[in-house]
């Protein structure tokens, strides 16, 4: 036991059907021992779907606690960070997914122990949230917002990941088989200006964070702080680029430097035939859709970026 530290009260929500936690009562044992290592006494709720979630990070937040520490994958802390967006407590996290690409992005260790320590020897840091709004329903995102083909690849991206034949046999009937839709793309940035595009793409992507899959960073410079989205517009591109795309984000390859790049505080969609939309994986509907970057909304626990990476951002 760590005992630099005093004693610190937090709430914890566990998601015990996340990919780390497959080995039951093993895994729930180093979890607590982690925690206990670094002086953290933690209220535990357990909740695996997103209404369990919901309910648990409500009951986190009638604690009085400001640490409401989350374990899981990124869809159960995307979950729980929707609860807390504004409300002043202090989002800590504990990897324990199969890709875990927003620990990725905060320079979170994946290792159990090691992210225990962050919690204590971390700085709180402000994060965008943004507000995507589609179809009368709303809903908070930290990662990205995709539109169009793409959205396949994240559907299927575990399938692919794991060589699944069938799936790379789907992924490719459909990139063979699209048609681009008519974007109609209206984006505002942090200095009052507008610009509209109308174009064919087949897909659109708009980023918070850098990471696409565990290994694919669409960007090295993509920040989580900045007060905008990085958005990627994949228009002009044949069917065989398309298909080598998709396949670079499944199987964490490298994004085609033909895809143009815009900067957005708020981004406005409409498309013609209307296309699937995803935020942090979860279905948006179909649109018209409108994103608006929130700055400094929510308080994470994040780590230091590596040397070499804060190197190339100040260049």
């Amino acid at each position: 036991m760590n005992t630099q530290y005093p004693r610190l009260p937090a709430a914890l929500i566990f998601n015990p059907a996340s990919g780390a936690a497959d080995d039951g009562d093993n895994f729930d044992a180093r979890l607590h021992e982690a925690l206990g290592g670094v002086q953290i006494e933690a209220t535990g709720f357990q909740a695996k779907d997103d209404g369990e979630l919901a309910s648990a990070t409500a009951r986190a937040r009638d604690l009085g606690v400001q640490l409401v520490i989350v374990c899981g994958g990124d869809g159960t802390i995307e979950t729980v960070a929707n609860g807390l967006v504004n409300s002043g407590l202090t989002l800590g996290i504990l990897p324990a997914g199969t890709r875990n690409n927003l620990a990725a992005s905060l320079n979170i260790p994946t290792d159990l122990s090691a992210a225990a320590e962050l919690l204590r020897s971390g700085t709180p840091r402000p994060i965008d949230a943004v507000l995507a709004a589609c179809g009368g329903h709303e809903r908070w995102f930290f990662e990205l917002f995709t539109a169009g083909l793409l959205t396949d690849v994240f559907n299927d991206a575990e399938a692919l990941q794991k060589c699944n034949w069938g799936a790379l046999g789907d992924l490719v009937a459909k990139f063979v088989g699209a048609s681009p839709s008519t974007l109609h793309l209206a984006l505002a940035d942090d200095e009052g200006e507008h610009l509209a595009i109308e174009t064919e793409a087949h897909a659109v992507l708009a980023m918070n964070t850098p990471y696409l899959g565990a290994n694919f960073r669409m960007a090295d410079d993509i920040q989580y702080d900045d007060g905008c989205l990085d958005v990627f517009l994949y228009a002009g591109l044949n069917k065989l680029d398309l298909l080598a795309q998709g396949l670079a984000v499944a199987t964490d390859g490298s994004p085609d430097p033909r895809i143009r790049r815009l900067r957005a505080r708020r981004l406005t969609l409409r498309a013609d035939p209307p296309v699937p939309l995803l935020v942090d994986g979860v279905n948006l509907g179909e649109g018209p859709a409108t994103l608006q970057v929130h700055r400094a909304a929510l308080k994470v626990i994040a780590g230091q970026a590596p040397q070499a990476q804060q190197q190339d951002l100040k260049q």
